[in-house]
């Protein structure tokens, strides 16, 4: 969904998330969307969600942190351990990911 801010209500059935999505590389242009967003069961998920900690740890630098990132799809994962969502927070706030596009229920520019 992208970085989120505004209320939240983890743990509860819905979620109001804000996304804001660039343009560009450098693009000083944004688009903001915010969202209700039904999250469902949600899998709390340490800091670095997914990412190797021991690949961070080696990669100190930000492209070497990038290169660590997972790109593998895990919403088959936890939708067989019953989740629906997962959260967890890289140091800059929570972050919520969801996999299916229905839990979307509302969406508008702001």
């Amino acid at each position: 969904m992208g970085r989120q801010s505004g209320k939240r209500r983890l743990g509860k059935s819905h979620h109001r998330s804000y996304a804001e999505f660039r343009v560009g590389a450098d693009s000083h242009q944004g688009y903001i969307i915010e969202a209700m967003v039904d999250v469902g069961h949600v899998k709390k998920m340490p800091w670095n969600c997914y990412t190797s900690s021991s690949c961070i740890a080696s990669h100190p630098s930000f492209e070497g942190h990038v290169g660590c990132l997972s790109h593998h799809y895990y919403g088959h994962q936890v939708h067989k351990e019953g989740y629906n969502s997962i959260v967890f927070n890289p140091g800059d706030g929570y972050e919520v990911v969801i996999w299916d596009k229905h839990q979307v229920k509302s969406m508008r520019h702001i």
